[in-house]
């Protein structure tokens, strides 16, 4: 760690306003807003290089290009990759810097996150063999564990942890876990932030009827073979636990997959009410 530690800085040096900023969190090591300056600054290089290279691709045939300023560097055309590898690396060894000072901040957990989930950094469509996506798909999975930690009293981080999930993960049950362990950290006041996009997952291997329509539904691209079981299991705690009115959807549901017991059972229950 430490020798990746020593290389990330060394880096730094061809950045002139990258080496100020270091200067600044050395001397107040405990400034938040030092930190989220520094790593914005990165992140603006990383957008400008990200632009510079689409537009080199574009201009493939032309001869020349211009160069780049980025963090009071002037990087040409044919160093643009290298510098956004470098950058990627300095802005992830940052955030773990900051962190590992100020571990209770949700401000820098938030910004490391998300630059850990950016579709530059990680695409939300890649190949499974691709090596480099997965080790950073796997750093991202042990960044939100770590977080929650600490930050497992907000609904934020939780609900950034399932998108990620739903965009890259294709495994129902891990989803499923994630959302269960969701509802068990947060406060019950909080409970209906996560409910919705809950049943939104659910919601893609229902059935289509006039009853289920008031559902939003996932795109069809994050379609998974949901078992009934777990969609009804889910939905029975939706209903009994949080939300009453909820009873008829899961009637009709039931009805569906026939079952008529079920069904009838709940169809009486909101009949005496």
């Amino acid at each position: 760690v430490k020798d990746e530690s020593s290389s990330a800085c060394s880096l730094l040096v061809k950045y002139q306003r990258l080496v100020v900023y270091e200067e600044q969190v050395r001397q107040s090591p405990y400034d938040v807003s030092t930190w989220c300056s520094y790593m914005e600054e990165i992140e603006d290089g990383l957008s400008a290089l990200y632009e510079a290279a689409e537009n080199e691709k574009r201009r493939r045939k032309s001869a020349g290009g211009k160069s780049v300023e980025v963090c009071g560097r002037a990087v040409s055309p044919g160093e643009t990759k290298s510098a956004v590898r470098e950058l990627q690396k300095a802005r992830i060894m940052i955030g773990e810097r900051c962190l590992c000072l100020l571990p209770g901040s949700y401000k820098l957990w938030r910004l490391h996150l998300q630059f850990r989930c950016s579709p530059p950094f990680l695409p939300a469509h890649y190949s499974s063999v691709s090596s480099q996506h997965r080790r950073r798909f796997k750093g991202a999975l042990i960044a939100f564990e770590r977080s929650l930690v600490r930050m497992n009293k907000f609904p934020r981080i939780w609900l950034r942890y399932v998108t990620f999930l739903l965009t890259h993960h294709t495994d129902v049950t891990a989803i499923r876990r994630t959302f269960d362990r969701a509802l068990l950290a947060l406060p019950a006041t909080q409970h209906q932030k996560v409910w919705p996009p809950y049943i939104s997952c659910l919601a893609q291997a229902l059935p289509e009827t006039d009853l289920l329509q008031h559902i939003p539904r996932l795109p069809a691209t994050n379609n998974r073979n949901i078992p009934v079981e777990t969609q009804l299991r889910v939905l029975r705690r939706h209903a009994h636990c949080f939300d009453p009115t909820a009873r008829q959807t899961l009637a009709a549901i039931c009805h569906h997959h026939s079952r008529w017991g079920e069904a009838a059972q709940l169809y009486f229950d909101m009949l005496n009410d």
